[in-house]
């Protein structure tokens, strides 16, 4: 098969399942680069 059709058959795929994906809500605020960075190293230790 080329790329064309796989190409193809992933957009079909992703066409039926869109519509049963929830859509994700913008943030109410902003999270600053420091809270990101220590949740970020808390996930690291764990």
């Amino acid at each position: 098969m080329s790329s064309v059709q796989n190409d193809g058959i992933f957009r079909t795929i992703v066409k039926t399942i869109s519509p049963v994906i929830p859509q994700v809500e913008k943030p109410k605020k902003k999270i600053t680069l420091t809270n990101k960075l220590i949740w970020t190293g808390i996930a690291m230790l764990i």
